[in-house]
């Protein structure tokens, strides 16, 4: 989903956009869904699985020497992970702000899960159970220098410089079509984040497609194998509060908008508006979308009255601290229950998520001998020899689709990649509990 926020206090005093001109959910709340909606919430309430997500930022720059803007340093992208890390559990920057008596009015007025209320009263700052960590490893199982960072030189690439588009649609089909496809890691092992310059006139911080497959209403705009993962204007990653040599885009210094940006990348929506849902019972509706609240005291509540009537934002206001609003970096600090539940039912279904926190962070090329590639490069025929005992045989490409499989039954068997590009792919043979990688190159 595309992410438009105040582009860049340092270029411009304009005031935030009043509202997504892009924002893609323009249905109207329906009773019987939100309560059928509801009630999943409520079962999957339970059964939240902790996730080690292996993130992998894929850094654009122009032979800029590491460090120089846009090819940023290795602290400030470490920096980001421990921003994600505490924003994912609850207990990130300023969450003790949160005011006492947050929208507990309007719990008590709306049919609310006990779960996701606190002890106050209030609706409770979520803990998602899911945690980040830098990938150590590449595709192809060899050690980053770098943990966690791929650098890309545009120019040596020969591709365009990302800051030369003046819209967001020609920047987003660069993106699609040229940066990515080229630069993904598998998206089921690695969550892949871009980062690159870009120009003002893009007008957006960030964007993000959504996962395929969730099941989740409200999902439009879905990633594909080459484009799954989220792209980061370069001066929103990592954080001042723990990197404050970084180069940011002030307001947005604190690491929220790829905090943001994931929440996209696991299915969630922008919150509720006065008339379209989040599918969240536990978001309250937003009239404005948008405010600039104070970022050292609780600035409680905001916006009161922005929508009447029975999605009615009075008295509690809106919830401008939750990371899915349009606030500024120091101002949001909060998922929900009902979002966190959302989140898991995405990764519950969707092909790329629900392996993304238990697969490995590289392919690691095995030595068996009972099975032997030949020849090796190929140019499109290759001959699988194994010792004979019944196997199944999967060919994957670098972004992990399944390009050829078949059931082994012959000590010698032939396999044509005739109509695959050249490239490199990885043979996996399944052997009873036992797995083989061997990796073929076509020529």
């Amino acid at each position: 989903i595309f992410c438009f926020q105040n582009w860049f206090h340092e270029i411009s005093n304009a005031k935030k956009i009043d509202h997504d001109p892009l924002i893609l959910i323009k249905q109207k709340m329906k009773t019987k869904f939100t309560i059928r909606f509801f009630i999943l919430f409520s079962l999957v309430a339970f059964c939240v699985k902790a996730q080690t997500i292996t993130v992998i930022f894929h850094v654009i720059h122009g032979s800029q020497p590491v460090g120089t803007y846009p090819n940023l340093s290795q602290a400030q992208i470490n920096s980001e992970i421990p921003v994600l890390n505490d924003d994912y559990a609850g207990i990130g920057f300023n969450t003790g702000m949160y005011p006492s008596n947050a929208f507990t009015t309007w719990a008590t007025n709306t049919f609310i899960a006990s779960s996701s209320i606190d002890g106050l009263g209030r609706i409770g700052i979520a803990n998602t159970g899911i945690t980040f960590k830098l990938a150590t490893t590449d595709s192809l199982g060899n050690i980053l220098a770098e943990p966690g960072i791929e650098r890309i030189n545009y120019i040596s690439k020969g591709w365009s410089n990302p800051a030369s588009f003046s819209s967001f649609s020609t920047f987003a089909s660069y993106m699609d079509g040229t940066i990515k496809p080229a630069t993904t890691w598998n998206c089921s092992n690695y969550l892949n984040i871009w980062v690159s310059d870009a120009s003002g006139a893009v007008g957006v911080l960030g964007y993000t497609p959504f996962p395929p497959s969730t099941t989740l209403p409200g999902i439009t705009v879905v990633s594909s194998r080459t484009t799954d993962g989220c792209w980061i204007y370069a001066k929103c990653v990592g954080s001042f509060n723990t990197c404050p040599s970084g180069t940011y885009a002030a307001p947005y210094m604190y690491g929220r908008i790829v905090t943001h940006e994931i929440g996209h990348h696991f299915g969630l929506l922008h919150l509720n508006s006065c008339t379209s849902t989040d599918y969240c019972n536990d978001t309250p509706p937003m009239g404005t979308m948008l405010g600039t609240p104070t970022c050292t005291s609780s600035s409680y509540p905001i916006n009161v009255g922005s929508c009447t009537g029975s999605v009615s934002t009075t008295p509690d206001g809106e919830m401008l601290m939750n990371f899915m609003s349009y606030s500024d970096d120091c101002a949001m600090y909060m998922f929900t229950q009902d979002q966190t539940n959302r989140i898991t039912i995405a990764f519950a279904n969707s092909p790329y998520l629900n392996k993304l926190g238990i697969f490995s962070t590289g392919i690691k090329e095995s030595n068996s001998t009972n099975f032997n590639l030949y020849p090796n490069p190929t140019n499109g025929k290759f001959f699988l020899v194994t010792n004979g005992k019944k196997a199944t045989l999967e060919v994957t490409n670098l972004v992990g689709e399944i390009v050829s499989k078949k059931d082994i039954t012959e000590q010698k068997t032939e396999i044509y990649l005739s109509d695959q590009s050249p490239g490199i792919y990885f043979v996996k043979i399944f052997n009873g509990n036992s797995v083989v990688i061997k990796k073929l190159i076509k020529e």
